[in-house]
């Protein structure tokens, strides 16, 4: 695209890209699609609290170093933190968006 050879339609995030903010959403078109990659850290149950809480802070932490936030940006890929509830929350609604679509569409696991 940046060499002009292809031109982008869509992307497929809740939010345009970045490295591309004149390409619309799905969405912006009319398309209610909203698909994002994430990644995430999760632990045992039962983990003490205070592994979880430090797990975290270092994670959120090195998640704002400049040096990776630069060279992820650069990819097209923001980088962010949360708490481990928010995350937690985050995960129960992203199962929830998922498990309805499953549903809705009938796909099975051949």
């Amino acid at each position: 695209m940046q060499a002009g050879k292809l031109a982008g339609l869509a992307v497929a995030s809740a939010k345009r890209s970045p490295l591309a903010p004149d390409i619309p959403t799905l969405a912006e078109l009319g398309y209610p699609i909203d698909i994002d990659t994430w990644y995430g850290l999760v632990a045992p149950a039962g983990t003490p609290k205070e592994v979880i809480a430090k797990l975290n802070a270092e994670t959120v932490r090195i998640l704002s170093l400049p040096e990776l936030t630069d060279r992820t940006r650069s990819q097209g890929i923001e980088l962010a933190g949360s708490t481990p509830e928010q995350f937690s929350a985050f995960l129960k609604a992203d199962i929830a968006k998922w498990s309805q679509v499953i549903r809705e569409f009938g796909i099975t696991i051949d």
